[in-house]
């Protein structure tokens, strides 16, 4: 645990706790070298506090790649000095090392170890001289290729003598060194050592530092939350596996068709006309889709009226023969296509484990949220769908057509969906497939399937080589899965406002309907002739509903206010060139009325309140059709 609260701490000063920052980091991840390049700086400044060293000298990549200065300041090797070459971090190519105790090694390093062609100076005068390997003293010199001997006689280095003489740097190497050339050590030299046995040299352990290991255990841990995304290339919170997700998936759908045949629907098998139909279609969208390469792929095709498909995870899904009866083979290779990218996009592991992580850090997730979230992974099945059904040799603007011919009205705007709205899909739907239709030749899978879903117009996989853990792969995968963690909050909150907004003009407008909409009256006999229309009243049209005796003696009407119905009556008092005229009154007034009727069947006229004057205050019309 302390681990894991050290390695977040050390994201803060990355994204500078601003969450926009972490949004755009994640938007911009094109390949991990990116983040490891904003690591770099904190790398090196934490590496060298926690393990009390100081290294001046080159960078290349993040890492000590050139010639530099190391000095070791800790209690165990305090006094140590290496002045030389460096690759990937390690001590690599030419180089000193010295000891607080006076002992001396000059010559060549491989990966922080004695190897190649050195001389070790001891404080005592002596020397060893000749071929090192691993860290071990190998022989004096290179051998005669026509003798086994390993005598010791007159050894002389190939490298410059003078280069032992540099106690911190070479400004005719490298151009960032201080000018410490006029310092000199005396080195008293034998020209010939026995050696009698391999000694082991004191080295320094190829073990992971501080931030190694905090990086190789932020991978290990990003390991277990997350996993890398089909389609995007990048890491999301789910910890189930693929043989997990289709394990489920299966016991989902067996039980989906066990249900079925409880309730005596027919559950077609290989061979029968609704089977093939899907199985055909299905076979061309798997191909032109990131389940190419899995045959296990499994669907059922169970006789309902209803229109829709389900997918379970790990590529299983059902058919009900009520969408097969109204879509065309194009329209249903869409429908089956959103529902494989659905299992592509590991959607039902993703949307659980997104809520089960709010739940854990205290904001437990309500309804709202999550039919909020089930819709953008609707929209992302219908983006990726469409790129499926072209591919695989099928109109993608099948995808815009069948939404055309679903319910348009203005009701499905007034709760929160977790579908887009029909008339909003096919809108959406009608400019993807333009854009991707020239990846479309009819009856044909797409030779380019593998480039065209790594990178197309709808989406692109943006993973690169993913590095080790220890080596920058732990931030990079923790910076990842926070990226699309808040990436995922960002679109909930925008499709939330949205709804909203649309959730509130849908009321509104249907609240206009509603008013508009004239009351439903059990009218009984002696109310012959009957009319439907609208009426002025309290400054507002509403719908009315009302009626007359034959001889037009008598009415009654009714009318939509505050929710409410309202009646009135109507007694006629006279006629004129004018038409027909009646006096009127309900609970809140009275006055005049004034109805013609017209050849369409019709009466139409104008309604007036009492205000004092012979005629009354117009309010409006009053209009009804005979029903």
């Amino acid at each position: 645990m302390k681990k894991l609260l050290i390695s977040i701490l050390l994201l803060f000063p990355l994204i500078g706790c601003n969450p926009e920052r972490v949004e755009k980091l994640g938007q911009s991840l094109e390949t991990t070298g990116n983040v490891l390049e904003l690591l770099a700086p904190i790398d090196r400044y934490l590496h060298q506090k926690v393990y009390d060293y100081d290294y001046k000298g080159e960078y290349q990549n993040g890492k000590r790649n050139g010639y530099g200065t190391l000095i070791w300041k800790d209690k165990e090797s305090k006094g140590q000095k290496y002045v030389g070459y460096f690759k990937d971090n390690r001590m690599h190519g030419k180089g000193t090392m010295s000891w607080s105790n006076g002992d001396k090694y000059v010559g060549d390093f491989n990966n922080d170890k004695f190897d190649g062609e050195g001389t070790y100076f001891y404080n005592n005068g002596n020397q060893q001289g000749g071929i090192w390997k691993d860290g071990f003293f190998q022989y004096a010199k290179k051998l005669n290729t026509n003798t086994n001997s390993k005598k010791v006689d007159n050894y002389v280095p190939s490298y410059k003598a003078e280069y032992t003489n540099k106690s911190s740097c070479d400004p005719t190497i490298s151009s960032w060194c201080k000018n410490e050339t006029g310092k000199s050590s005396k080195i008293k030299v034998s020209n010939t050592v026995k050696v009698n046995e391999k000694k082991e040299v004191k080295e320094k352990k190829g073990e992971l530092g501080f931030w190694g290991k905090t990086d190789k255990f932020l991978k290990q841990g990003a390991n277990l939350i997350s996993k890398k995304d089909k389609i995007t290339g990048l890491r999301s919170l789910n910890t189930t596996s693929d043989k997990q997700a289709k394990k489920r998936g299966i016991q989902s759908l067996n039980w989906f068709v066990a249900e079925a045949k409880k309730q005596k629907a027919k559950v077609y098998k290989s061979g029968e006309p609704e089977y093939e139909r899907v199985k055909y279609i299905l076979d061309r969208v798997v191909q032109g889709s990131h389940y190419r390469n899995e045959p296990d792929v499994r669907f059922e095709v169970i006789n309902s009226k209803m229109v829709n498909a389900y997918a379970f995870g790990g590529g299983n899904f059902l058919v009900f023969t009520g969408l097969m009866n109204k879509a065309t083979d194009d329209e249903l290779a869409f429908v089956i296509a959103h529902e494989l990218a659905h299992n592509s996009a590991s959607h039902n592991e993703e949307k659980a484990h997104y809520m089960r992580m709010k739940d854990v850090f205290g904001k437990k997730p309500t309804n709202v949220q999550r039919t909020i979230f089930s819709n953008i992974m609707e929209q992302e099945a219908d983006r990726i769908g469409i790129v499926y059904t072209a591919l695989a040799g099928f109109d993608p603007c099948a995808s815009a057509t069948y939404w055309k011919k679903q319910f348009q009205g203005v009701e499905q705007y007034a709760y929160f969906r977790t579908h887009p709205a029909n008339p909003q899909r096919a809108s959406a739907n009608s400019q993807m497939c333009a854009v991707v239709k020239k990846h479309y030749t009819r009856g044909q899978v797409n030779p380019n399937v593998e480039k065209v879903l790594q990178c197309n117009e709808l989406f692109c996989n943006k993973s690169g080589k993913e590095l080790e853990g220890g080596k920058g792969g732990g931030v990079v995968a923790v910076i990842e899965v926070l990226a699309d963690t808040i990436q995922k909050n960002k679109q909930a909150k925008e499709e939330q406002r949205k709804q909203e907004q649309e959730i509130a003009q849908a009321k509104k407008l249907l609240a206009q309907k509603r008013l508009l909409t004239p009351p439903n009256i059990n009218w009984v006999s002696g109310w012959n002739l009957r009319y439907k229309g609208t009426i002025n009243r309290h400054n507002q049209k509403s719908g009315v509903n009302f009626a007359f005796t034959q001889n037009l003696s008598q009415g009654q009407f009714y009318y939509n206010f505050n929710n409410k119905i309202e009646q009135g009556n109507i007694v006629f008092t006279g006629t004129n060139q004018h038409g027909y005229w009646f006096k009127w009154n309900d609970k809140y007034g009275q006055g005049n009325l004034q109805l013609r009727e017209y050849t369409d069947g019709s009466l139409r006229g104008v309604i007036y309140i009492d205000d004092g004057t012979m005629l009354g205050k117009q309010l409006g019309d009053f209009i009804g059709y005979k029903k």
